[in-house]
């Protein structure tokens, strides 16, 4: 039987010292970025396990796991993240968070250091929420010895690694059709910001046109900020061809309902709104929202799961998915013929 791979191993290819292999995977500073980079290269290529996780491993004794996320604030991180603490005391495990800096760019070396940062303590793998472009690059680059789940709502997902999927692309068809239905002869959408991959759920929405034999009609792209969204539906307001409208978040979706009583239309039955996520304000506003709730606590909890089904030994799990459901409330309703 071979033995793994040695930190000996890993200076060798890397070519430095043991003492800079360990200070590298121990995140202390004052080590040259391109020597970072060299050591984390070596790292992945030789399957090295860090020390605290393969006593994890072996042992059994350690009951933490890493969870991985460039955002916190943002209400699908969040409640993920949620639901992995709930599930994780459930089972007598604790949490750390390593935050990945959403503003780095390719070439920086904080994700090296985030990566070493979560490997230098003594866990029993790893969930990355891949919400966005730094969550794939962190799975591309954690060394595959470390058990590791990611969590997203994309499609195209890598397939080397297990995933809970949030299956955002059957909501955006639930919330397309849904609107089709009232009797809007198409839906305009507001998509949320870029991620560098294909969004479920304008994907969803894309498809629901095309089944009914509808042209898509151009999309209105929103930024993270809700000014974006207010202003796009000044613009819509004013769109006698619009009577139909999908945004990707309920935020944008509570602007662009705001942006439209402004403009003097009439909520609910002058357009329609719908909105996607379900976030605890969308009841409250006037006209409430219809939307698509996204059960992520749930996803959180099937996460962890997963990875525990990994830190067993098992054979890799296949992706858990869960599906969202259409919410409706006041903001959709027939067009005014």
């Amino acid at each position: 039987m071979s033995r793994g791979a040695r930190i000996a191993d890993v200076a060798r290819l890397a070519e430095v010292s043991v003492p800079t292999v360990s200070r590298v995977l121990n995140g202390s500073s004052g080590v040259r970025p391109e020597t970072v980079a060299r050591v984390m290269r070596a790292v992945k290529e030789l399957d090295y396990r860090p020390k605290g996780v393969a006593r994890t491993l072996i042992s059994g004794s350690r009951s933490m796991i890493a969870v991985m996320a460039s955002h916190l604030n943002r209400y699908g991180y969040a409640e993920v993240l949620a639901g992995i603490e709930r599930a994780a005391r459930d089972n007598d495990y604790a949490v750390t968070v390593c935050v990945i800096d959403p503003m780095i760019g390719p070439g920086d070396g904080d994700m090296e250091g985030s990566i070493r940062r979560a490997l230098s303590q003594e866990i029993a793998g790893v969930i990355v929420i891949d919400f966005d472009a730094q969550g794939e690059r962190v799975i591309g680059r954690m060394p595959s010895s470390v058990p590791m789940i990611g969590v997203t709502g994309f499609d195209g997902r890598p397939g080397h690694v297990p995933y809970a999927v949030m299956d955002e692309h059957s909501g955006g068809r639930l919330v397309t059709e849904h609107l089709l239905d009232l009797g809007h002869d198409t839906v305009h959408h507001v998509t949320e910001p870029p991620f560098g991959r294909p969004s479920g759920r304008t994907a969803g929405w894309r498809a629901a046109l095309e089944a009914r034999g509808i042209e898509p009609p151009p999309t209105w792209a929103a930024t993270f900020d809700p000014r974006s969204g207010y202003e796009l539906g000044l613009e819509l307001a004013h769109r006698d061809d619009v009577t139909a409208v999908f945004c990707a978040t309920d935020v944008v979706a509570a602007a662009v309902l705001r942006a439209f009583r402004d403009a003097g239309v009439a909520l609910p039955g002058g357009k329609s709104v719908a909105g996607f996520d379900d976030q605890p304000f969308s009841r409250f506003l006037s006209p409430a929202l219809t939307t698509v709730e996204q059960d992520f606590q749930r996803l959180g909890w099937l996460a962890f799961r997963q990875l525990l089904h990994l830190r067993d030994g098992q054979s890799q799990p296949p992706d858990l998915v869960v599906r969202p459901a259409l919410v409706v409330r006041e903001s959709s309703a027939r067009p005014h013929l």
